[in-house]
């Protein structure tokens, strides 16, 4: 089936919106309304569009020094047309300036970033929780005086935030902090240095727990985690996609009765990525 010469590949529009929601709850990606609406704020979603219609879609997230490919999706109607891989190759034209890019690749779909000079450099596990009367999750946090909100250390979480991810993301932190300000979280040290930081974006149908990152020499880190917790409502299901070599933060979760759902391949393109070893949940919405 070959690529139709209508098809034009663009940046996405304010109006494409509800188009982009559409096409990622048939993948049930938990992608709402609000996620597209803070992509398209920060830059970088591209549409496929064909007689004005949107056939398919992707982000491309410049960071400066790194880039992030993710949420490619084709309507089902239209695959094996050729249209991914225009998507793909857009994207990557877009982070031509970035040393390294990279995706969380759906199993599946590794094979088909392969072909774009993309190489396996992990994983990542998903997991998912509910939390309801039954759960193992801890409701009753005490008050501390070392968990402070991340508006009150801002310029400290995001020189954090890039010497753990390598990259530039201001932008995207000031959008989850507007998001789920709840749960946007530092812990600080006894010299008030902040040792740990955690942000979430979602509602009150789910959450998706991410960037959360803990430095060395962090001490009690599982307080924070579950402060932040403490504020979803009952019903709502919590998501967190972990790197799967942080293994204190998978036993931990499996501990307190999350369930590993899924798992992507973390492929790169370009130069070496920073070591994650730091970095328990990414966060960001790039998984592709």
């Amino acid at each position: 089936m070959k690529v139709s010469k209508l098809i034009e590949i663009t940046e996405m529009d304010e109006k494409d919106i509800q188009d982009a929601v559409e096409l990622t709850d048939k993948e049930n990606w938990s992608n709402t309304t609000e996620d597209w609406e803070r992509l398209y704020k920060i830059g970088g979603s591209i549409v496929a569009k064909e007689e004005g219609e949107i056939i398919g879609i992707s982000t491309a997230l410049d960071f400066g020094k790194i880039g992030t490919i993710g949420n490619v999706v084709v309507k089902e109607k239209k695959r094996l047309a050729g249209i991914g891989k225009l998507l793909v190759e857009k994207s990557i034209e877009r982070l031509e300036k970035c040393e390294t890019i990279k995706v969380h690749s759906l199993m599946p779909a590794a094979s088909f970033y392969r072909k774009f000079d993309f190489i396996p450099a992990g994983m990542s596990t998903y997991f998912e929780f509910k939390m309801d009367e039954n759960s193992m999750q801890p409701f009753d946090v005490f008050e501390s005086e070392d968990i402070i909100p991340i508006e009150e250390c801002w310029e400290s979480v995001t020189e954090i935030d890039e010497r753990q991810f390598g990259g530039d993301r201001k932008k995207l932190l000031a959008e989850f902090k507007k998001t789920v300000p709840e749960m946007a979280l530092a812990k600080i040290s006894d010299n008030g240095e902040v040792r740990s930081y955690i942000m979430a974006k979602g509602d009150e149908r789910y959450y998706e727990i991410g960037p959360w990152i803990i430095e060395p020499g962090c001490k009690d880190w599982q307080s924070l985690f579950d402060k932040a917790v403490s504020s979803v409502k009952q019903g709502s299901k919590i998501g967190i996609l972990v790197p799967s070599q942080n293994y204190r933060i998978t036993k931990y979760l499996e501990s307190i009765g999350y369930e590993a759902k899924m798992y992507t391949t973390d492929m790169l393109r370009g130069g070496a990525w920073p070591n994650e070893e730091n970095i328990c949940a990414r966060g960001g919405g790039d998984k592709g």
